[in-house]
């Protein structure tokens, strides 16, 4: 087996455990609406460039416009949230990555515009620095009971995830 080879199945299979979050919604009495969570949501934007979508798990898969992967659960019934995972790269080694940019990136594509400009304005503030060991940034807003992105460097790639949850 290749190093490449290697490196491949050990970027998926660092995706696939950074997904494996299941909340769940046991009544049908619900406070917060769910029909947000559309396919328009992303077809529409110009960062998406292949979505694989599915309506009974609320759950999608977009390839963006970069060729960087994403894959994304939303919750909505008692309890509001958001888990989404991009995995950025591979890269050559020596590039320097903007790791705000691909923060930002994943942001406005799933994120709605005032979570965006929270979550922005936040990290333009900070002094971001690409490690292998996973960074958590906690974004304090009175709105969320959690809200955070963490980011590391795994092999040639960058995995970026972002958080939200209301009770």
């Amino acid at each position: 087996m290749t190093l490449n080879k290697i490196k491949q199945i050990s970027i998926s299979l660092a995706f696939a455990s950074l997904m494996s979050f299941q909340p769940a919604c046991a009544t049908t009495s619900c406070v917060y609406d769910n029909t947000y969570f559309k396919p328009a949501r992303y077809t529409d934007n110009k960062l998406v460039s292949n979505l694989n979508y599915n309506k009974a798990d609320n759950t999608a898969q977009i390839i963006t416009s970069t060729g960087n992967l994403i894959s994304i659960q939303h919750w909505a019934c008692n309890h509001h949230g958001l888990h989404a995972v991009m995995l950025v790269g591979p890269y050559p080694s020596d590039d320097k990555l903007d790791i705000k940019q691909h923060i930002n990136t994943l942001a406005n594509i799933v994120l709605d515009k005032e979570e965006a400009q929270i979550l922005k304005s936040f990290i333009s503030k900070k002094d971001l620095v690409l490690t292998p060991e996973p960074v958590t940034l906690n974004i304090n807003n009175k709105q969320y009971d959690e809200f955070y992105i963490t980011y590391a460097s795994l092999n040639d790639s960058i995995i970026i995830e972002i958080k939200i949850y209301k009770s």
